[in-house]
């Protein structure tokens, strides 16, 4: 992993920085999964599903309308880890 990532993976904030918290967590899923900025800003716990491996996330691209799919359990997901990175993300805010 680049170092610059895991700077920002690292960051802390205060109670009262829950925005830059945010914006934080929503660059690092725009940047495990590769979503429009569009489409990450539009999630939702309707767009999450469970399955027994873990977090899918299902959306209907705001560009093209078309469906996209991404088993988030399965992505950036380091041996011995329960949850993948984007997971303990989403995981954050359900």
């Amino acid at each position: 992993m680049p170092a610059e990532l895991q700077k920002i993976e690292e960051l802390q904030f205060a109670d009262d920085e829950f925005k830059l918290e945010l914006v934080r967590d929503m660059f690092l899923i725009q940047t495990y999964l590769s979503p429009r900025y569009g489409d990450v800003k539009r999630i939702c716990r309707k767009m999450i599903e469970f399955s027994e491996e873990g977090l899918i996330l299902k959306l209907r691209m705001s560009k093209n309308g078309k469906p996209w799919a991404m088993p988030v359990y399965a992505i950036w997901k380091a041996p011995g880890e329960t949850y993948s990175k984007p997971e303990r993300i989403l995981r954050k805010y359900l």
